[in-house]
C-alpha cells in the first residue's frame, strides 16, 4: 500500500499536468470572434475640437469607399486612404451624412481639402492609447498617411 505522501505527490503532480495541459491549450487557441465582426466600424472619426493637424496641404477629387470593416476610405491616385471628417459629419451606416443632411454613397466623387498627414503624427497627438490609436488602429490598412479633411462636397 502506497505511503500518503507518495499518493499526494502524485494527485499534485496529476492536477499540475492537468492545468499545464489546459494552459497550453488555451493559449493555443485563435481568438474568439463575434459573427459580423468585420462590419461596422468606429463610428466616423471627425476631427477633435483644439487638435492641430499638420501635414501637407491637398486639395483633390477621389470616389468614396466603404471598407468590409465598415470604415470610410478615399481611392486616390495613391491608394486609399483613411479619413477624418470635418466636424458636423456624420454616417448612416452605409453612406457618410454632410452638415446639410446630404448622404454622400460609396462610389460618389467628392472634392476635398484639408491636409495628408503621417499616420506616426496622427497616433503621435494623444500617444499609444488615445483616440486616434483605436480608431484609426481598427480602420487602416497599409497606408502611411490619411487624410484631415477640412471640407468635403459632392464633386460637380
Amino acid at each position: 500500500m502506497p505511503s500518503r505522501r507518495l499518493l499526494a505527490g502524485v494527485i499534485a503532480v496529476a492536477v499540475a499536468t492537468v492545468v499545464a495541459v489546459i494552459a497550453l491549450l488555451v493559449m493555443g487557441a485563435p481568438p474568439a470572434e463575434a459573427p459580423g465582426s468585420n462590419e461596422g466600424g468606429p463610428g466616423l472619426p471627425v476631427q477633435v475640437p483644439g487638435e492641430q493637424y499638420t501635414g501637407e496641404p491637398v486639395s483633390l477629387e477621389a470616389p468614396l469607399v466603404l471598407g468590409s470593416e465598415g470604415c470610410f476610405r478615399l481611392a486616390t491616385e495613391a491608394g486609399e486612404r483613411f479619413v477624418i471628417w470635418p466636424r458636423g459629419f456624420t454616417t448612416g451606416g452605409a453612406f457618410v451624412v454632410d452638415p446639410a443632411g446630404t448622404r454622400l454613397e460609396a462610389g460618389a466623387i467628392l472634392a476635398v481639402s484639408g491636409v495628408e498627414m503621417p499616420y506616426d503624427e496622427l497616433l503621435a497627438i494623444e500617444g499609444p492609447d488615445g483616440y486616434w490609436a483605436n480608431v484609426a488602429g481598427f480602420c487602416i490598412r497599409d497606408d502611411d498617411t490619411v487624410i484631415v479633411a477640412d471640407t468635403v462636397r459632392a464633386a460637380d
